[in-house]
Formats: C-alpha cells, structure tokens, sequence
C-alpha cells in the first residue's frame, strides 16, 4: 500500500468507527431500542442485543487502525544496521 492508499483506509475506519460509536452512545439510551447504523458504506438495523458484536467489531476497527497509523508513520519500526 501506498502513502495515498494507507491515508484513505485512515479516513474510511475512522468514519467507519464514528458511525458504530455514535450506534453504541444512541443505544445506551433507555428510550431507544434499534438504531439504523449507516457507516457510508452500508445500512443496518441494530438493537442492544447487538451491542456484543458491535463493541467487539469497535475493538477490531481500532486495532486495525492502530496498525494502519503505525504503517502510515513507521512507528514500531526497527531498523538494525550490521555491526562489522
């Protein structure tokens, strides 16, 4: 992947993850019972006996995230040079 490449998969989880947490943050209201997730890329109806899966796919997109950034800056990269 190329540095243009890496920056737009930045930009995609990054919505992709506001449109589960603004799920997450409506569903912990009492009064509401399903929320249509829509992350740009698809629509779906999800309740709190979803919460589950979508904190765990939240987790996921996090990590993935994580190593995206990490790839885009080379952090965590070591580099060794031979001694001799």
């Amino acid at each position: 992947m190329n540095v243009s490449d890496l920056q737009a998969e930045i930009v995609t989880t990054r919505a992709i993850l506001d449109a589960i947490s603004a799920a997450i943050q409506a569903l912990a209201d009492p009064t509401i019972s399903s929320y249509t997730l829509d992350t740009g890329q698809t629509q779906q109806r999800v309740s709190r006996e979803n919460l589950p899966q979508i904190l765990q796919e939240r987790r996921r997109l996090q990590s993935d995230l994580c190593a995206l950034e990490n790839r885009l800056t080379g952090a965590g990269v070591t580099r060794g040079q031979p001694l001799w």
